[in-house]
């Protein structure tokens, strides 16, 4: 399976840091994604007003039961069962809402970002980088979520994310996920996520601490013992 559909797109130096659901796969029909999609829209994070338009793709029918079935149980670059790559933003809640069926997984572009209060996590001019780390768009996924260089580390069920180009180095993705929380816009999407989706946070099994440590510094937490539940990742070159 082509990894580069969660957080990245690795190809061109794009990098992304996603919050994500870590749980088993998600049952989810239109009606929760258009209401996700409307919340997200509330919070006035993203630029999605007239004009404004992002791609949609949505694959039916019901996930396998655990992660790792589901990673390996479609190819997505094989055609999505809707998939538009210029629908209006302010269209896309109506869309999802019409949808009768279990949604497997989804792609959907959520606006994009701009102005002065995004400067925490943009790396720009850096003497040791010339290939600037500028994130410039939300989007959401739905189905497997995995992070690292190349996408080999499996992580959760559904997560939404900030991409763009470029790198962070010399930050580390420890380095992004503190200044990302240190905006409030990123704090009411965390917000928001943790609502729809509500989990339980639960100690994190040995076998979990051990894959964290397997990630090296792409688990952006000091602490490997940190309990499950919303997390963030970072997928790209770090």
């Amino acid at each position: 399976m082509a990894c580069g559909r969660t957080a990245v797109e690795t190809m061109g130096f794009t990098s992304s840091i996603m919050y994500y659901r870590a749980s088993e796969p998600l049952i989810v029909d239109g009606a929760t994604l258009a209401n996700f999609v409307r919340a997200f829209h509330a919070l006035g994070v993203s630029s999605f007003g007239p004009g404004r338009k992002g791609g949609l793709r949505l694959w039916f029918g019901a996930p396998s039961s655990s992660l790792e079935d589901e990673l390996e149980s479609m190819d997505e670059d094989l055609d999505a069962d809707i998939e538009e790559y210029s629908i209006p933003l302010l269209e896309m809640p109506d869309r999802l809402a019409c949808l009768k069926r279990p949604v497997r997984r989804a792609r959907l572009s959520l606006g994009g970002i701009a102005g002065p209060q995004w400067d925490p996590i943009r790396r720009i001019g850096s003497p040791e980088n010339d290939e600037d780390f500028v994130p410039d768009g939300w989007s959401l996924r739905l189905g497997p979520v995995v992070s690292g260089r190349d996408c080999e580390f499996l992580l959760g069920s559904v997560c939404v994310s900030l991409s763009g180009n470029g790198y962070p180095y010399p930050w580390t993705p420890h380095d992004v996920v503190l200044r990302a929380e240190s905006i409030s816009s990123v704090q009411r999407v965390m917000a928001l996520c943790e609502q729809m989706w509500p989990i339980e946070s639960i100690e994190a099994s040995p076998r979990v601490q051990a894959g964290r440590r397997a990630m090296g510094k792409y688990w952006p937490y000091e602490r490997i013992d940190r309990p499950l539940g919303w997390t963030w990742g970072f997928a790209g070159v770090a």
